[in-house]
């Protein structure tokens, strides 16, 4: 029977991606999630009071300028034996970052035009510091934390809202989450698959259960559904603590994606609140998400209820 267009296309695939080392693997996810975070840095910074849809459609029709599997390489083995400087220096020509060469001009850029909300809520001062417990960081900017809190629908101006940080979050995670895969593994022929597992929705849903950060979420609009779901996620987390059985309230699809959203955006906010240093946020990092994901190779039902 002779070979269709399609089969000869998909075997083409599947040979060149089986010819790709361990290492060359690792070189190759490294360019995409660094690509990926160099733009979202680079369009929250430049685009202050734009959407996180728009965001995220400018930096796809960037990405694309990386997609050859060659510079991908070519990037990830820059930042893996040079650092981030040298990578973003490699980066920058073909996604046009703007003639942006240090790292640090990211974290100076946005500390003189990011139109942030200032507000400092006085009411939670208390809550404030277990949040910062938890996350083993400590916020100058404690607007950041109270907007990464404030879920989707809050009444907050379109540049300061939880899905801008979350933007940022998602990017920073990814190359986290790798680089850590690395040093436990460089030899882990299955980190594309774990990586996805560890950044996952239900990952980060987990994450934010089981940390408790959850009870700090704080509903700023009229989703009534929402209220009440967060409200029984509390008292299900406090049962839960006193032995009492967990009756799981997120299995709705709408509270577990605002919970994954708000782990996103609190990396987010350390990200900005640090001052860009992916030192410090790889230490929360190392806090919250690890200790819980990654003692499960492949994070399921990471809480008692949660399935």
């Amino acid at each position: 029977m002779p070979v269709t267009r399609s089969q000869r296309r998909n075997r083409s695939g599947a040979s060149g991606r089986s010819d790709l080392t361990v290492e060359e693997r690792f070189r190759k996810m490294f360019g995409t999630k660094l690509s990926k975070l160099f733009l979202a840095v680079y369009l929250f910074v430049r685009y202050p009071w734009d959407s996180p849809g728009r965001l995220t459609a400018m930096r796809d029709i960037k990405q694309k300028r990386v997609k050859d599997e060659a510079i991908k390489i070519q990037f990830g083995g820059t930042y893996l034996e040079y650092g981030l400087n040298r990578a973003l220096g490699a980066v920058e020509p073909v996604c046009l970052l703007w003639a942006i060469k240090d790292w640090r001009d990211f974290a100076v850029e946005y500390q003189t035009s990011q139109p942030m909300d200032q507000e400092v809520d006085t009411v939670m001062p208390a809550k404030y510091r277990e949040v910062e417990e938890i996350l083993q960081y400590k916020f100058t900017n404690k607007s950041l934390l109270m907007m990464a809190l404030c879920p989707v629908g809050g009444l907050r101006p379109v540049g300061s809202t939880l899905e801008r940080l979350e933007f940022l979050g998602d990017a920073v995670l990814d190359v986290i989450a790798l680089d850590f895969l690395r040093c436990q593994d460089p030899e882990d022929s299955k980190v594309g698959p774990r990586l996805q597992l560890s950044v996952s929705n239900k990952a980060l849903q987990a994450i934010c259960l089981e940390t408790g950060l959850f009870r700090f979420i704080r509903v700023y609009c009229e989703d009534v559904a929402l209220e009440d779901s967060i409200t029984a996620a509390k008292a299900s987390w406090e049962a839960a603590k006193q032995g009492f059985p967990a009756v799981a309230p997120w299995k709705q699809q709408h509270l577990c994606k605002t919970l994954a959203d708000v782990v996103e955006a609190l990396f987010g906010a350390v990200f900005l609140d640090c001052e860009m240093d992916m030192v410090r946020v790889g230490k929360v990092f190392d806090e919250i998400h690890w200790p819980v994901i990654g003692r499960r190779l492949a994070p399921v039902d990471a809480w008692r209820g949660l399935a």
